[in-house]
């Protein structure tokens, strides 16, 4: 299986995953969030397990949309990173192109996402999350790229896919 259908693959299998978590209905969505931000609390709080539990729900308040966003950019960092190679294994495509394809597709596939979210019980769509999905797809697109020229810097030539860029 070559480069393009691996990660066209790996692309439609994530934003899969994305649908499966927008899916969720706010309860769910809310349990599933605090789960997560209470690990986080044990992490990077001393003594969170002695915490009494209001103040532990007071932490879980106050960072709980905070990790909600970055979730939101680091699963669509993950799909820029995804498209991108996708776009990168056609051969004799100009970068520049294949990053704007790959933005385009990444860009939509959120605004979807976050339409989808108006039907679900409890859960609204954003234009704000789509803004914050949107720049998790460049910077995955801008570290890729950035990865690449540093791998051409190293290896001192041109890169397998340096098509113009």
């Amino acid at each position: 299986m070559n480069r393009f259908r691996i990660f066209a693959l790996l692309s439609l299998c994530w934003m899969i995953v994305i649908f499966a978590y927008s899916a969720k209905n706010a309860e769910r969505s809310t349990k599933d969030s605090n789960e997560i931000v209470e690990i986080i609390g044990e992490i990077v709080v001393e003594d969170f397990d002695e915490l009494p539990p209001e103040e532990k729900q007071e932490f879980i308040d106050k960072t709980d949309h905070i990790v909600r966003k970055m979730a939101h950019g680091l699963e669509y960092t993950l799909l820029g990173v995804l498209l991108l190679n996708a776009g990168l294994g056609l051969k004799n495509r100009k970068k520049w192109l294949v990053a704007l394809v790959s933005l385009v597709i990444g860009s939509a596939y959120a605004a979807s996402d976050e339409i989808h979210q108006l039907f679900v019980p409890g859960r609204a769509g954003m234009v704000t999350d789509w803004m914050i999905d949107t720049g998790g797809v460049i910077f995955g697109i801008i570290m890729v790229l950035v990865t690449g020229l540093i791998i051409t810097a190293v290896k001192g030539g041109k890169h397998e896919h340096d098509t113009g860029m």
